[in-house]
């Protein structure tokens, strides 16, 4: 669907790959959060929520930007008049 609104076979594919590092990244931080803060001697039902949540979007948004840094000149579209952008030139 997203290659058809935006006229883009590349773009859908980085969403995804972004939506899989996010899962990882949030099953990972998960799992070490809470058993980081019960060798601290923490309650982790109490504070793992906001760590896991930093953690997560952070590092989700990081990597979509990222991703997206590197596809850039396959994401860029020709202006009217056939130039590219000049961001897609520069990679």
């Amino acid at each position: 669907m997203v290659a058809i609104v935006y006229s883009n076979a590349y773009l859908p594919h980085i969403v995804v790959a972004s939506m899989v590092a996010n899962m990882v990244i949030a099953g990972t931080f998960g799992l070490l959060v809470p058993v980081a803060l019960q060798a601290l001697n923490q309650d982790p039902a109490v504070s793992s929520s906001i760590f896991v949540t930093t953690a997560t979007d952070v590092l989700g948004f990081l990597v979509f930007l990222g991703l997206a840094q590197i596809f850039l000149p396959l994401l860029a579209w020709p202006m009217s008049d056939g130039r590219q952008h000049a961001l897609a030139r520069q990679s």
